[in-house]
């Protein structure tokens, strides 16, 4: 008996697993840059103050995102609420894009999305 599978079929099989582990990651990555943003202030300052949004420079904002990364990025890591963290993360990551990264080039060398 042949019990090879090919390639459509393995991921056909394994789609659930695929979802759960971009999840797992996409939340371990907005928790970290969360973490990363209120252990060092001075990065998310230097982040935006280059942009177009230096008004969302200021102290609120900053806490704002940060409490969004890591209250989302832990709720989608486990898989608690993922959708209603997702929408909280959407106009946080928009803003990123549109707002912050967009001038400098989203695929240079130096991007940190």
């Amino acid at each position: 008996m042949h019990t090879s599978m090919t390639l459509p079929e393995r991921i056909e099989a394994n789609r659930d697993l695929a979802f759960d582990l971009l999840r797992i990651y996409l939340g371990v990555g907005l928790f970290v840059r969360g973490l990363f943003f209120l252990i060092r202030p001075d990065a998310f300052t230097a982040l935006v103050a280059g942009s177009e949004a230096s008004l969302l420079a200021s102290s609120g904002v900053m806490y704002i995102v940060v409490c969004a990364h890591l209250l989302g990025g832990a709720m989608i890591t486990v898989g608690l609420f993922t959708r209603l963290a997702v929408l909280l993360q959407v106009p946080i990551l928009l803003g990123a894009v549109f707002l912050v990264h967009l001038r400098g080039g989203v695929f240079t060398a130096g991007q940190s999305l």
